[in-house]
């Protein structure tokens, strides 16, 4: 009888308690790692190669016109 009252008190004791603890971990550890991809997304290789395309448009957008810009005082109106 207090072999099996020792198991009883073990069984929810010891592994109910550890049974939760795990859990809470493996929660918060889902968790976190649910937020940071949430605010730091994972690019694929397509992805990058996009925005690095986009900067690269922008870059030579802002380079003509400033190339423009500064070969606009040199046009010479002739009437």
């Amino acid at each position: 009888m207090l072999s099996l009252t020792a198991s009883i008190i073990e069984t929810v004791v010891v592994k109910t308690t550890m049974f939760a603890v795990t859990q809470v971990l493996n929660l918060a550890t889902y968790g976190t790692y649910s937020v940071y991809n949430w605010y730091n997304p994972t690019l694929t290789s397509t992805e990058i190669l996009q925005n690095e395309v986009k900067l690269l448009r922008n870059e030579l957008r802002e380079l003509r016109e400033t190339d423009y810009a500064r070969h606009e005082n040199r046009i010479i109106v002739l009437e």
